[in-house]
């Protein structure tokens, strides 16, 4: 887990040099939700996110002011160029800072038998 101290948000001061995005991964597919595994930035107004595993290998971008129900992808738009192309830099800096692998780790792949949450193996 990484982060920073929540004290001064919770004393009602945003620090100058609070984060304006934050980096998250999704990697339990095949699993409950049965969403493909993909990772993201997000701010306060847009979300872009890659999907990454195979068949699906594509990226959606949304305006979370206009749409915040993430109905209607803008990825790829003209209007929006500089916005995907400054959250794309934004990921990549993230995604080095916090050092994320470029393959999954071997115990979150799909060969690992998924059970349903309250559910137990069957033996």
């Amino acid at each position: 887990m990484q982060g920073l101290s929540l004290t001064p948000l919770l004393k009602g001061t945003t620090p100058d040099d609070w984060r304006k995005s934050f980096y998250y991964h999704y990697y339990e597919y095949p699993g409950w939700h049965s969403v493909a595994r993909h990772y993201g930035v997000v701010t306060d107004r847009y979300k872009l996110t890659h999907f990454y595993q195979a068949p699906f290998n594509y990226w959606e971008m949304f305006d979370l002011k206009t749409d915040p129900r993430e109905l209607k992808s803008i990825y790829g738009q003209s209007e929006y160029a500089a916005t995907q192309k400054d959250l794309e830099k934004e990921l990549t800096r993230l995604r080095s800072k916090l050092k994320v692998p470029d393959s999954d780790p071997a115990e979150t792949l799909p060969d690992r038998p998924t059970v349903p949450p309250g559910k137990k193996k069957q033996r």
